[in-house]
Protein backbone atom coordinates (compact mmCIF):
# COMPACT_ATOMS: atom_id res chain seq x y z
CA UNK A 1 0.00 0.00 0.00
CA UNK A 2 2.82 2.36 0.92
CA UNK A 3 4.46 1.69 -2.45
CA UNK A 4 1.24 2.47 -4.32
CA UNK A 5 0.79 5.71 -2.40
CA UNK A 6 4.37 6.60 -3.14
CA UNK A 7 3.88 6.05 -6.88
CA UNK A 8 0.70 8.18 -6.85
CA UNK A 9 2.52 10.94 -4.99
CA UNK A 10 5.42 10.81 -7.46
CA UNK A 11 3.02 10.97 -10.45
CA UNK A 12 1.20 13.93 -8.93
CA UNK A 13 4.51 15.69 -8.29
CA UNK A 14 5.62 15.05 -11.89
CA UNK A 15 2.36 16.45 -13.24
CA UNK A 16 2.70 19.47 -10.97
CA UNK A 17 6.28 20.06 -12.11
CA UNK A 18 5.26 19.74 -15.78
CA UNK A 19 2.55 22.36 -15.32
CA UNK A 20 4.97 24.60 -13.47
CA UNK A 21 7.45 24.38 -16.36
CA UNK A 22 4.66 25.29 -18.81
CA UNK A 23 3.68 28.28 -16.72
CA UNK A 24 7.30 29.40 -16.36
CA UNK A 25 7.72 29.23 -20.13
CA UNK A 26 4.56 31.27 -20.63
CA UNK A 27 5.65 33.83 -18.04
CA UNK A 28 8.91 34.13 -19.94
CA UNK A 29 6.79 35.78 -22.67
CA UNK A 30 5.88 33.13 -25.19
CA UNK A 31 5.13 35.82 -27.80
CA UNK A 32 8.89 36.23 -28.35
CA UNK A 33 9.36 32.61 -29.45
CA UNK A 34 10.17 32.28 -33.15
CA UNK A 35 9.84 28.94 -34.91
CA UNK A 36 11.52 27.91 -38.14
CA UNK A 37 9.04 28.46 -40.98
CA UNK A 38 8.13 25.29 -42.92
CA UNK A 39 10.22 24.92 -46.08
CA UNK A 40 7.09 25.30 -48.23
CA UNK A 41 6.97 28.99 -47.22
CA UNK A 42 10.59 29.57 -48.28
CA UNK A 43 9.74 31.26 -51.58
CA UNK A 44 7.55 33.72 -49.71
CA UNK A 45 10.19 34.61 -47.14
CA UNK A 46 12.91 35.12 -49.73
CA UNK A 47 11.12 37.99 -51.45
CA UNK A 48 9.89 39.91 -48.39
CA UNK A 49 11.31 43.34 -47.63
CA UNK A 50 13.58 43.52 -44.59
CA UNK A 51 11.11 45.75 -42.74
CA UNK A 52 8.16 43.41 -43.21
CA UNK A 53 10.19 40.30 -42.43
CA UNK A 54 11.57 41.79 -39.22
CA UNK A 55 8.08 42.79 -38.14
CA UNK A 56 6.81 39.28 -38.89
CA UNK A 57 9.63 37.52 -37.05
CA UNK A 58 10.14 39.69 -33.99
CA UNK A 59 7.86 42.72 -34.15
CA UNK A 60 4.25 43.52 -33.39
CA UNK A 61 2.89 41.17 -36.06
CA UNK A 62 4.80 38.23 -34.62
CA UNK A 63 3.45 38.90 -31.13
CA UNK A 64 -0.09 39.12 -32.50
CA UNK A 65 0.33 35.82 -34.35
CA UNK A 66 1.73 34.08 -31.28
CA UNK A 67 -1.04 35.38 -29.00
CA UNK A 68 -3.86 34.47 -31.40
CA UNK A 69 -2.36 31.06 -32.10
CA UNK A 70 -2.02 30.25 -28.39
CA UNK A 71 -5.54 31.50 -27.67
CA UNK A 72 -7.26 29.28 -30.25
CA UNK A 73 -4.85 26.34 -30.36
CA UNK A 74 -6.94 24.00 -28.22
CA UNK A 75 -10.03 24.55 -30.39
CA UNK A 76 -8.56 23.95 -33.85
CA UNK A 77 -7.95 20.70 -35.77
CA UNK A 78 -4.53 19.57 -37.04
CA UNK A 79 -3.80 20.94 -40.52
CA UNK A 80 -0.26 19.81 -41.42
CA UNK A 81 -1.08 18.87 -45.03
CA UNK A 82 -3.15 22.01 -45.56
CA UNK A 83 -0.32 24.13 -44.15
CA UNK A 84 2.12 22.59 -46.65
CA UNK A 85 -0.20 23.18 -49.61
CA UNK A 86 -0.93 26.73 -48.53
CA UNK A 87 2.77 27.46 -48.07
CA UNK A 88 3.55 26.28 -51.60
CA UNK A 89 0.72 28.35 -53.08
CA UNK A 90 1.73 31.44 -51.08
CA UNK A 91 5.30 31.07 -52.33
CA UNK A 92 4.07 30.71 -55.91
CA UNK A 93 2.05 33.90 -55.60
CA UNK A 94 4.94 35.83 -54.02
CA UNK A 95 7.36 34.58 -56.69
CA UNK A 96 5.06 35.31 -59.64
CA UNK A 97 6.18 37.69 -62.37
CA UNK A 98 3.37 40.11 -61.53
CA UNK A 99 4.66 40.54 -57.99
CA UNK A 100 8.35 40.50 -58.93
CA UNK A 101 7.80 43.23 -61.55
CA UNK A 102 6.37 45.54 -58.91
CA UNK A 103 9.36 44.85 -56.67
CA UNK A 104 11.82 45.51 -59.50
CA UNK A 105 10.24 48.84 -60.39
CA UNK A 106 9.96 50.09 -56.83
CA UNK A 107 12.00 53.13 -55.93
CA UNK A 108 14.12 53.06 -52.81
CA UNK A 109 11.57 55.26 -51.04
CA UNK A 110 8.75 52.69 -51.43
CA UNK A 111 10.81 49.48 -51.44
CA UNK A 112 9.38 48.34 -48.09
CA UNK A 113 5.76 48.85 -49.17
CA UNK A 114 5.78 47.49 -52.73
CA UNK A 115 4.59 43.98 -53.54
CA UNK A 116 2.48 41.44 -51.72
CA UNK A 117 1.94 42.21 -48.05
CA UNK A 118 2.77 38.78 -46.70
CA UNK A 119 3.57 39.98 -43.17
CA UNK A 120 0.74 38.09 -41.48
CA UNK A 121 1.55 34.87 -43.38
CA UNK A 122 5.22 34.93 -42.40
CA UNK A 123 4.34 35.86 -38.83
CA UNK A 124 2.00 32.86 -38.74
CA UNK A 125 4.49 30.52 -40.42
CA UNK A 126 7.09 31.35 -37.75
CA UNK A 127 4.53 30.91 -34.95
CA UNK A 128 3.11 27.42 -35.58
CA UNK A 129 0.16 25.62 -37.22
CA UNK A 130 -2.42 27.28 -34.98
CA UNK A 131 -1.23 30.73 -36.07
CA UNK A 132 -1.45 29.64 -39.73
CA UNK A 133 -5.06 28.64 -39.07
CA UNK A 134 -5.68 32.09 -37.58
CA UNK A 135 -4.28 33.71 -40.72
CA UNK A 136 -6.59 31.55 -42.83
CA UNK A 137 -9.58 32.78 -40.83
CA UNK A 138 -8.44 36.37 -41.39
CA UNK A 139 -8.53 35.72 -45.14
CA UNK A 140 -12.07 34.29 -44.91
CA UNK A 141 -13.36 37.29 -42.99
CA UNK A 142 -11.58 39.74 -45.30
CA UNK A 143 -13.24 38.13 -48.32
CA UNK A 144 -16.75 38.74 -47.00
CA UNK A 145 -16.66 41.78 -44.70
CA UNK A 146 -15.24 45.29 -44.71
CA UNK A 147 -12.22 46.11 -42.55
CA UNK A 148 -14.28 47.74 -39.82
CA UNK A 149 -16.73 44.84 -39.61
CA UNK A 150 -13.99 42.20 -39.73
CA UNK A 151 -12.12 43.91 -36.90
CA UNK A 152 -15.29 43.94 -34.81
CA UNK A 153 -15.69 40.22 -35.47
CA UNK A 154 -12.12 39.63 -34.29
CA UNK A 155 -12.80 41.55 -31.08
CA UNK A 156 -15.92 39.49 -30.46
CA UNK A 157 -14.43 36.06 -31.11
CA UNK A 158 -11.33 36.86 -29.02
CA UNK A 159 -13.55 37.76 -26.08
CA UNK A 160 -15.70 34.70 -26.77
CA UNK A 161 -12.69 32.40 -26.76
CA UNK A 162 -11.46 33.85 -23.48
CA UNK A 163 -14.85 33.11 -21.90
CA UNK A 164 -14.85 29.62 -23.42
CA UNK A 165 -11.45 28.82 -21.88
CA UNK A 166 -12.53 30.20 -18.52
CA UNK A 167 -15.69 28.05 -18.50
CA UNK A 168 -13.74 24.96 -19.54
CA UNK A 169 -11.27 25.43 -16.71
CA UNK A 170 -14.00 25.97 -14.12
CA UNK A 171 -15.87 22.79 -15.07
CA UNK A 172 -12.86 20.54 -15.75
CA UNK A 173 -11.99 17.69 -13.40
CA UNK A 174 -8.35 18.71 -13.68
CA UNK A 175 -8.30 22.50 -13.92
CA UNK A 176 -4.50 22.53 -14.16
CA UNK A 177 -4.80 21.01 -17.65
CA UNK A 178 -6.03 24.42 -18.83
CA UNK A 179 -3.28 26.47 -17.18
CA UNK A 180 -1.48 27.16 -20.47
CA UNK A 181 -4.74 28.11 -22.23
CA UNK A 182 -5.67 30.30 -19.27
CA UNK A 183 -2.37 32.14 -19.51
CA UNK A 184 -2.98 32.71 -23.23
CA UNK A 185 -6.46 34.05 -22.43
CA UNK A 186 -4.94 36.67 -20.12
CA UNK A 187 -3.12 38.32 -23.01
CA UNK A 188 -4.43 41.72 -24.09
CA UNK A 189 -5.56 42.34 -27.67
CA UNK A 190 -6.02 45.93 -28.81
CA UNK A 191 -8.46 46.75 -31.57
CA UNK A 192 -5.62 48.40 -33.50
CA UNK A 193 -3.49 45.26 -33.61
CA UNK A 194 -6.45 43.17 -34.71
CA UNK A 195 -7.16 45.74 -37.43
CA UNK A 196 -3.54 45.51 -38.62
CA UNK A 197 -3.84 41.73 -38.70
CA UNK A 198 -6.95 42.04 -40.85
CA UNK A 199 -5.37 44.65 -43.15
CA UNK A 200 -2.41 42.43 -43.94
CA UNK A 201 -4.60 39.45 -44.81
CA UNK A 202 -6.88 41.71 -46.86
CA UNK A 203 -3.94 42.99 -48.88
CA UNK A 204 -2.64 39.48 -49.40
CA UNK A 205 -5.85 38.01 -50.82
CA UNK A 206 -6.13 40.90 -53.29
CA UNK A 207 -2.61 40.14 -54.49
CA UNK A 208 -3.45 36.45 -54.75
CA UNK A 209 -6.61 37.26 -56.73
CA UNK A 210 -4.51 39.08 -59.33
CA UNK A 211 -1.91 36.35 -59.65
CA UNK A 212 -4.50 33.55 -59.77
CA UNK A 213 -6.87 35.61 -61.92
CA UNK A 214 -8.24 32.77 -64.07
CA UNK A 215 -9.00 30.47 -61.15
CA UNK A 216 -10.29 33.38 -59.08
CA UNK A 217 -12.80 34.34 -61.78
CA UNK A 218 -14.10 30.77 -61.96
CA UNK A 219 -14.43 30.68 -58.17
CA UNK A 220 -16.35 33.98 -58.10
CA UNK A 221 -18.76 32.57 -60.68
CA UNK A 222 -19.17 29.50 -58.48
CA UNK A 223 -19.91 31.63 -55.43
CA UNK A 224 -22.50 33.59 -57.39
CA UNK A 225 -24.22 30.35 -58.42
CA UNK A 226 -24.13 28.77 -54.96
CA UNK A 227 -26.77 30.92 -53.24
CA UNK A 228 -26.20 29.38 -49.81
CA UNK A 229 -25.31 30.78 -46.40
CA UNK A 230 -22.15 30.05 -44.44
CA UNK A 231 -24.19 28.64 -41.54
CA UNK A 232 -27.34 29.35 -39.56
CA UNK A 233 -25.74 30.05 -36.16
CA UNK A 234 -27.14 33.20 -34.52
CA UNK A 235 -24.26 33.65 -32.08
CA UNK A 236 -21.24 35.37 -33.66
CA UNK A 237 -18.60 33.41 -31.74
CA UNK A 238 -20.21 30.03 -32.44
CA UNK A 239 -20.88 30.92 -36.08
CA UNK A 240 -17.30 31.93 -36.80
CA UNK A 241 -15.72 29.01 -34.92
CA UNK A 242 -18.05 26.52 -36.63
CA UNK A 243 -17.36 27.91 -40.12
CA UNK A 244 -13.64 28.08 -39.42
CA UNK A 245 -13.35 24.48 -38.22
CA UNK A 246 -15.62 23.19 -41.01
CA UNK A 247 -13.40 24.88 -43.60
CA UNK A 248 -10.11 23.69 -42.07
CA UNK A 249 -11.26 20.07 -41.81
CA UNK A 250 -12.80 19.93 -45.28
CA UNK A 251 -9.81 21.57 -46.96
CA UNK A 252 -7.39 19.28 -45.14
CA UNK A 253 -9.36 16.30 -46.45
CA UNK A 254 -9.45 17.66 -50.01
CA UNK A 255 -5.71 18.30 -50.04
CA UNK A 256 -5.15 14.73 -48.83
CA UNK A 257 -7.47 13.29 -51.50
CA UNK A 258 -10.65 12.63 -49.54
CA UNK A 259 -13.77 13.82 -51.44
CA UNK A 260 -16.09 16.14 -49.57
CA UNK A 261 -19.76 17.06 -49.83
CA UNK A 262 -21.05 20.20 -48.15
CA UNK A 263 -24.40 21.86 -47.60
CA UNK A 264 -23.18 25.30 -46.50
CA UNK A 265 -20.99 28.07 -47.85
CA UNK A 266 -18.11 27.96 -45.33
CA UNK A 267 -15.88 25.78 -47.48
CA UNK A 268 -16.63 27.66 -50.69
CA UNK A 269 -15.73 30.87 -48.89
CA UNK A 270 -12.46 29.30 -47.73
CA UNK A 271 -11.59 28.17 -51.26
CA UNK A 272 -11.98 31.69 -52.59
CA UNK A 273 -9.87 33.19 -49.80
CA UNK A 274 -7.06 30.61 -49.62
CA UNK A 275 -6.37 30.34 -53.38
CA UNK A 276 -6.57 26.56 -53.43
CA UNK A 277 -8.74 25.14 -56.20
CA UNK A 278 -10.06 21.57 -56.03
CA UNK A 279 -12.38 20.26 -58.71
CA UNK A 280 -15.96 21.28 -57.92
CA UNK A 281 -19.34 19.73 -58.66
CA UNK A 282 -22.44 21.83 -57.98
CA UNK A 283 -25.54 19.64 -57.73
CA UNK A 284 -28.97 21.25 -57.72
CA UNK A 285 -31.28 23.25 -59.98
CA UNK A 286 -28.28 24.14 -62.15
CA UNK A 287 -25.62 21.42 -62.31
CA UNK A 288 -22.19 22.91 -62.84
CA UNK A 289 -18.73 21.38 -62.98
CA UNK A 290 -15.42 23.16 -62.60
CA UNK A 291 -12.24 21.20 -63.31
CA UNK A 292 -9.25 23.29 -62.24
CA UNK A 293 -6.53 20.60 -62.02
CA UNK A 294 -4.75 22.28 -59.11
CA UNK A 295 -1.49 20.31 -58.58
CA UNK A 296 -1.70 21.01 -54.85
CA UNK A 297 -4.99 19.12 -54.56
CA UNK A 298 -5.17 15.37 -55.02
CA UNK A 299 -7.15 14.23 -58.07
CA UNK A 300 -9.49 12.46 -55.67
CA UNK A 301 -10.14 15.64 -53.70
CA UNK A 302 -13.41 16.66 -55.40
CA UNK A 303 -15.82 18.95 -53.59
CA UNK A 304 -19.54 18.34 -54.21
CA UNK A 305 -21.84 21.16 -53.16
CA UNK A 306 -25.59 20.59 -52.79
CA UNK A 307 -27.80 23.49 -53.80
CA UNK A 308 -31.00 22.41 -52.08
CA UNK A 309 -31.26 25.68 -50.11
CA UNK A 310 -33.39 28.10 -52.11
CA UNK A 311 -34.00 30.59 -49.32
CA UNK A 312 -31.60 33.08 -50.89
CA UNK A 313 -32.67 33.33 -54.53
CA UNK A 314 -30.79 36.50 -55.43
CA UNK A 315 -27.60 36.39 -53.37
CA UNK A 316 -24.31 34.44 -53.62
CA UNK A 317 -22.64 32.90 -50.54
CA UNK A 318 -23.77 34.99 -47.55
CA UNK A 319 -22.79 35.29 -43.90
CA UNK A 320 -24.96 37.12 -41.35
CA UNK A 321 -23.58 37.89 -37.89
CA UNK A 322 -25.00 39.94 -34.96
CA UNK A 323 -22.09 42.14 -33.87
CA UNK A 324 -22.08 43.54 -30.36
CA UNK A 325 -18.76 45.35 -30.87
CA UNK A 326 -19.92 47.53 -33.78
CA UNK A 327 -21.59 49.90 -31.31
CA UNK A 328 -20.78 51.18 -27.84
CA UNK A 329 -24.44 51.13 -26.79
CA UNK A 330 -27.61 49.34 -27.80
CA UNK A 331 -28.47 45.93 -29.17
CA UNK A 332 -26.07 43.96 -31.42
CA UNK A 333 -26.19 45.04 -35.05
CA UNK A 334 -26.91 42.38 -37.69
CA UNK A 335 -24.31 42.50 -40.47
CA UNK A 336 -24.57 40.46 -43.67
CA UNK A 337 -21.57 39.91 -45.93
CA UNK A 338 -21.45 38.48 -49.46
CA UNK A 339 -18.75 36.53 -51.27
CA UNK A 340 -18.93 36.85 -55.04
CA UNK A 341 -18.68 39.38 -57.84
CA UNK A 342 -21.05 41.73 -56.02
CA UNK A 343 -18.51 42.08 -53.22
CA UNK A 344 -15.31 42.01 -55.26
CA UNK A 345 -12.83 44.85 -54.91
CA UNK A 346 -10.74 46.55 -57.58
CA UNK A 347 -6.99 46.22 -57.38
CA UNK A 348 -4.64 49.20 -57.10
CA UNK A 349 -3.78 48.83 -60.80
CA UNK A 350 -7.48 48.82 -61.72
CA UNK A 351 -8.12 51.79 -59.46
CA UNK A 352 -5.42 53.68 -61.37
CA UNK A 353 -7.60 53.40 -64.49
CA UNK A 354 -10.51 54.89 -62.58
CA UNK A 355 -8.36 57.83 -61.52
CA UNK A 356 -7.06 58.25 -65.06
CA UNK A 357 -10.59 58.31 -66.46
CA UNK A 358 -11.59 60.96 -63.91
CA UNK A 359 -8.62 63.12 -64.88
CA UNK A 360 -9.33 62.86 -68.59
CA UNK A 361 -12.99 63.68 -67.99
CA UNK A 362 -11.98 66.81 -66.11
CA UNK A 363 -9.56 67.79 -68.89
CA UNK A 364 -12.27 67.35 -71.49
CA UNK A 365 -14.70 69.49 -69.49
CA UNK A 366 -12.07 72.20 -69.14
CA UNK A 367 -11.29 72.14 -72.87
CA UNK A 368 -7.73 70.86 -72.47
CA UNK A 369 -8.47 67.92 -74.78
CA UNK A 370 -11.06 67.74 -77.53
CA UNK A 371 -11.61 63.99 -77.87
CA UNK A 372 -10.58 60.67 -76.37
CA UNK A 373 -7.96 60.08 -79.08
CA UNK A 374 -6.01 63.00 -77.67
CA UNK A 375 -5.95 61.32 -74.29
CA UNK A 376 -4.79 58.08 -75.90
CA UNK A 377 -1.98 59.97 -77.66
CA UNK A 378 -0.89 61.42 -74.33
CA UNK A 379 -0.85 57.95 -72.78
CA UNK A 380 1.19 56.45 -75.61
CA UNK A 381 3.81 59.19 -75.46
CA UNK A 382 3.94 59.05 -71.67
CA UNK A 383 4.38 55.27 -71.84
CA UNK A 384 7.22 55.58 -74.36
CA UNK A 385 8.86 58.25 -72.21
CA UNK A 386 8.69 56.13 -69.04
CA UNK A 387 9.93 52.98 -70.80
CA UNK A 388 12.90 54.86 -72.22
CA UNK A 389 13.66 56.33 -68.80
CA UNK A 390 13.41 52.90 -67.18
CA UNK A 391 15.71 51.35 -69.80
CA UNK A 392 18.37 53.98 -69.06
CA UNK A 393 18.19 53.49 -65.30
CA UNK A 394 15.56 56.07 -64.47
CA UNK A 395 17.33 59.12 -65.94
CA UNK A 396 14.15 60.93 -66.92
CA UNK A 397 15.94 64.28 -67.27
CA UNK A 398 17.71 63.12 -70.43
CA UNK A 399 14.43 62.94 -72.35
CA UNK A 400 12.30 65.70 -73.77
CA UNK A 401 8.55 65.47 -73.33
CA UNK A 402 6.29 66.54 -76.16
CA UNK A 403 2.61 67.27 -75.70
CA UNK A 404 0.14 66.60 -78.51
CA UNK A 405 0.11 69.64 -80.78
CA UNK A 406 -2.80 71.95 -80.07
CA UNK A 407 -3.62 70.50 -76.67
CA UNK A 408 -2.51 71.09 -73.07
Amino acid sequence: MAGAIGRITAAAAAAYNENQVSLINLNFDFTLLKLEAPEEFGGLGSIMSLKRKTNAESGAFHRTARKLGALFEGTLPEIQELTKAYGIRASEIAQSDKVKTKHARATELFQNQIGADSTSIWAAATSGDAAVSVHLLACMLARVFSGTVATSIWVEIVEGQKLHIDEKQKTANFASAYDAASMAARQEFSRDELAEWDNSARSWIQCGDQVMAKQHLAMMNMLDAAKISVNSETNTYRSVITAWIDALRAMSCLVSGTPQRVQNGAILLALSAWHLYPDLDLVGPANLQVRQHDPLISNLGVLTVGLENSALPHDPVTWSLPLAYMRYYGEPKLITGFAGHSNSRVSIDQFAYVIMGSIFSAWESAGFIKEIRSAVTILRRLSSFLKAAWTQGGDVKSHESHSPQGYI
